[in-house]
């Protein structure tokens, strides 16, 4: 490679120096013509990366390679042999702050036989001595496969950009330690037939009935039971989602169904992450979209609920199934993926009179929606794997349960409900206003619950300011009347260190990480003694106290 003072200028320009020592120069890039930055160990290597895009870029106008080898060659060329490091960083840039730290120190602490490598290093064999060194060192197999992951997560990346063709470790992956459980028992029990379901219903109302306000319980575990929701994703289920028809059965009755499209759940802190979001988008599980019909009773169920949801103000055609209904009075979608807790589950299993309770969890409404199918389909694995969203039928067997008694009855052909469990009464619950429930859905306008909710806010905050600025401003008064006019006051100096533990504390509530919350109280701290600054530079200046801020300076 020709010496640095050798190399002349490259049509952009000579190249530059970054803080880390590597030489960077910006240029077109071949396709797009967007403007790339190309690094190298010095100023030669950068001259012969430029110059190999102008190759690359003849080849694209000639037609000699496809526009997709030309563009993975054009990455590679322009940032070189990629360096594990580099493509971890840029993985840990790209997580949350709360996430980011432990990934820091899963590279400071576990991945340190990796500082320094290329990804083009990280072969089988490499890792399989990593594995071995970290077995040495006492660490269990489940920290090992955590650690793995997040290397393999940061690679993956480097291949969605085109920046690698495989993964060079190809199918390698370090073996977990699988958990124990006793012989013959499971972790999760569910409703192994349609009756035991209907009980658990039964229960939940019933539930609802002694509490004395109306939650959707029921139909929270009806949704999770008849269309084989996560709980994360019943939460992310809105009404645009349904369709509904009418068919005409043999006898010639006319029957509602339900086509429901489940292709979001909710994630944690998604107003934040997303804010240009009207409702919960992340992707389901396994990226596992699809499409159920419901018929029967299940149709029945949500077409009830929907009534239910009217009949308090809670319905828009672009709301949410299950809103959100601790911020009342309004029409919120979820903040969080918790729909049912495990433990109101088991209290509806045990209620019910369901055995072995206790294995009860908010997933087992879950499993009972793949034992049931699984027993009305006469045990066709892969049809019940399509209706679980399963890419693979095994993980479905794992949602099979021996059925109890006599074979299942078919869901859609269950036993009605009686009119009061279907249709109760509805309890007492603050919520929307029924007639403005009703003004929103015909005018079609969206609730947007962000907006609403921070028009709310912004009124009790103003009016907490206001009353905030009042007792601050007075005790300023009281202050200052004692005040020698030198220094800051100690009363001062305390009150400038209440204000940084609250706002410090303000900052924690809404989940801020240790530097955001730092941030926030230093910003509490300082606002308070600029106040006092202003406000007794104002009195001064009235008294005359301060010099050159006599009349003269009026």
């Amino acid at each position: 490679m020709a010496a640095a003072n050798d190399v002349k200028k490259t049509p952009y320009g000579r190249p530059h120096k970054a803080a880390d020592g590597r030489w960077y120069q910006y240029v077109t890039h071949p396709l797009s013509r967007e403007t790339v930055r190309v690094t190298g160990a010095d100023e030669a290597e950068v001259y012969e990366r430029v110059g190999a895009l102008k190759r690359l870029r003849q080849d694209a106008r000639l037609g000699v390679l496809g526009e997709g080898e030309v563009m993975a060659r054009a990455a590679l060329v322009a940032a070189g042999p990629s360096a594990v490091e580099e493509a971890y960083r840029a993985y840990v840039d790209a997580k949350p702050k709360a996430r980011a730290a432990a990934a820091k120190g899963i590279w400071r602490n576990r991945l340190a036989a990796f500082h320094g490598k290329l990804v083009a290093e990280l072969t089988e064999g490499a890792a399989r001595t990593w594995v071995e060194e970290q077995r040495a060192e006492g660490m269990t197999e489940a920290t090992i496969r955590n650690a793995w992951d997040h290397l393999a997560a940061a690679v993956r990346r480097l291949r969605v950009d085109k920046r690698i063709a495989e993964l060079p470790w190809g199918a390698f992956r370090p073996p977990s330690k699988p958990k124990r459980h006793k012989e013959g028992a499971a972790r999760v029990d569910c409703c192994r037939n349609v009756e035991e379901f209907l009980a658990c219903l039964a229960a939940a109302r019933r539930r609802e009935l002694r509490c004395g306000y109306e939650t959707g319980l029921m139909y929270k575990v009806g949704a999770m039971g008849v269309l084989g929701l996560r709980q994360a994703e019943a939460g992310a289920l809105g009404w645009e989602d349904t369709q509904e028809f009418s068919e005409v059965d043999a006898s010639g009755t006319q029957r509602p169904v339900l086509v429901v499209s489940i292709s979001y759940q909710v994630s944690r802190r998604w107003r934040e992450e997303h804010p240009e979001w009207r409702r919960p988008m992340a992707k389901c599980k396994w990226d596992s979209a699809g499409t159920i019909t419901l018929r029967g009773l299940g149709a029945a169920l949500l077409i009830a609920h929907r009534e239910a949801l009217r009949e308090r103000g809670l319905y828009h055609p672009k709301g949410p199934v299950f809103p959100d209904q601790k911020r009342a009075p309004g029409i919120y979608w979820r903040e969080g993926p918790v729909l049912v807790p495990p433990e109101v589950s088991r209290e509806i299993a045990r209620d019910a009179g369901m055995p072995n309770w206790e294995k009860y969890n908010t997933h087992s409404w879950r499993h009972s929606f793949g034992t049931m199918n699984a027993a009305v389909l006469n045990g066709d694995l892969l049809r019940v794997a399509e209706l679980m969203r399963h890419a693979d039928p095994d993980m479905s067997l794992t949602y099979i349960h021996t059925a109890r008694g006599g074979p299942s009855s078919r869901l859609e052909a269950a036993p009605a409900f009686t009119e009061g469990l279907l249709r109760p009464p509805t309890l007492a619950l603050p919520g929307r206003a029924p007639a403005l429930s009703r003004a929103l859905e015909a005018s079609g306008r969206t609730i947007d619950a962000a907006v609403e909710r921070e028009r709310e806010e912004k009124k009790v905050l103003s009016k907490k300011r206001r009353r905030g600025v009042l007792k601050t401003r007075g005790r300023f008064v009281e202050v200052l009347a004692e005040w020698g006019g030198e220094g800051v006051p100690s009363p001062i100096i305390k009150m400038a260190d209440d204000a940084y533990s609250k706002a410090y504390k303000r900052a924690r509530r809404e989940g801020g990480g240790k530097e955001r919350c730092q941030a926030a109280g230093q910003r509490g701290r300082s606002g308070l003694l600029s106040a006092w600054k202003r406000f007794a530079a104002g009195k001064a200046r009235l008294r005359g106290r301060i010099p050159g801020t006599g009349p003269r300076g009026r």
